[in-house]
């Protein structure tokens, strides 16, 4: 059974209702040739990275290491919150080629290694005004920065060697909470597929 509010709406959304019937009967080309034509290019960024390096965590050594490309500190896309919350939150878990350590380290490509990662999706709060194709009902379209960075195990801190240890560390930074103060900003860790 229908509620009242929604019965009341009728009136105001009778014009909605006939443009979505005139849309549903059009052919599958039509409906393609509108849709191609009224959607907005997606945004994406292309961070600028780095190489560096990570101790797994399926490993028990401090000296070997597996390459891996990291998010730079500089970025030519903005906003790049998404990118510097990413880069914020790994680095006690990541090292660069300058902290590598000189001697008895050794490297290695591992081509087809699913690191362990931290993905941040960074929500615009404004949002851009746009109108439905089906109903020409407006609605606001939000521009979203994703970027993520690998994490391995902490190489001076024995404590946080294992996965659980790295997730507890990682929210307890402060970063990890402002970031999310934003509406719609996500952050997600995800374990590595070795």
């Amino acid at each position: 059974m229908a509620r009242f509010s929604d019965i009341n709406k009728g009136p105001e959304l009778a014009d909605a209702y006939a443009k979505m019937q005139i849309w549903r009967v059009k052919s599958r080309a039509a409906k393609r040739t509108d849709f191609i034509a009224s959607r907005s290019k997606p945004t994406t960024a292309r961070w600028q990275r780095e190489k560096g390096y990570i101790l797994p965590f399926n490993s028990m050594g401090v000296t070997t290491f597996f390459e891996t490309m990291l998010l730079d500190t500089t970025q030519t896309i903005s906003p790049d919150r998404a990118a510097a919350a990413a880069r914020n939150l790994a680095s006690d878990f990541v090292v660069t080629l300058a902290q590598l350590p000189g001697t008895g380290v050794t490297t290695f490509k591992v081509p087809k290694y699913t690191f362990a990662k931290i993905m941040c999706s960074d929500r615009d709060g404004t949002g851009v005004q746009k109108q439905s194709r089906l109903t020409d009902i407006p609605y606001l379209q939000y521009r979203t920065f994703g970027a993520s960075s690998p994490i391995g195990r902490n190489q001076t801190a024995p404590a946080t060697s294992q996965f659980a240890a790295v997730v507890v560390s990682i929210k307890a930074n402060a970063a990890y909470d402002g970031f999310l103060t934003q509406e719609g900003s996500r952050i997600s860790i995800i374990p590595e597929r070795g």
